[in-house]
């Protein structure tokens, strides 16, 4: 349990250096394109940030391209979901300026536990 804490405090500040960095992509791309759009230009940064932050400092695992390879393909199922749930909110009225602090909200709990299980290895 110990462990799981570590992780999940680890991966929580990892996630926030993430997300700071990412936001300031999002938040510039929506100059020029549309909120989904944005989404999807950003996640390319934010996964290989996430993959390499997470697998140093949250599981301290070594850069495997097998556990690269199975992130990625997550993170672009979790693309989908995360511009399908921006998209919905978009449809309800929501400014795509804030409406992505609750895609992040509700995928970052979801990305844990899939990133725990994709990167370690123990």
């Amino acid at each position: 349990m110990v462990g799981t804490s570590r992780e999940g405090a680890v991966y929580l500040a990892v996630a926030a250096v993430n997300f700071i960095v990412s936001l300031a992509v999002y938040q510039t791309a929506l100059f020029f394109v549309s909120g989904p759009a944005s989404y999807a230009i950003t996640y390319p940064i934010s996964i290989a940030l996430a993959y390499l932050l997470n697998a140093r400092f949250t599981f301290r695992e070594p850069f495997r391209f097998a556990a690269g390879a199975r992130f990625v393909a997550w993170q672009l199922v979790a693309l989908v979901i995360g511009a399908g749930l921006l998209a919905a909110l978009e449809n309800f009225g929501a400014n795509p300026r804030w409406a992505v602090f609750v895609v992040v909200a509700a995928m970052t709990p979801v990305n844990f536990i899939a990133s725990r299980r994709l990167i370690r290895t123990r």
